[in-house]
């Protein structure tokens, strides 16, 4: 079981989707990690997407609309 070590606020500011604001919420939280000395990490997620650019896949920027 897990334990919370840290919690923090911040203003995202500008016009990201939601993917995106995940993404960066996720990665300021693995600086805050590393900061803290902390190198053995689980990142849980419901969204793939975040977690394949997370893992360096990429984001898709294609636009799907009618």
């Amino acid at each position: 079981m897990g334990r919370c070590l840290a919690a923090m606020t911040k203003e995202i500011t500008g016009c990201y989707s939601v993917e995106m604001a995940e993404t960066l919420v996720v990665h300021e939280g693995m600086v805050v990690a590393k900061r803290m000395s902390i190198l053995n990490v689980v990142v849980e997620g419901d969204s793939a997407s975040v977690i394949n650019i997370l893992n360096g896949a990429g984001m898709d920027c294609t636009y799907e609309g009618g």
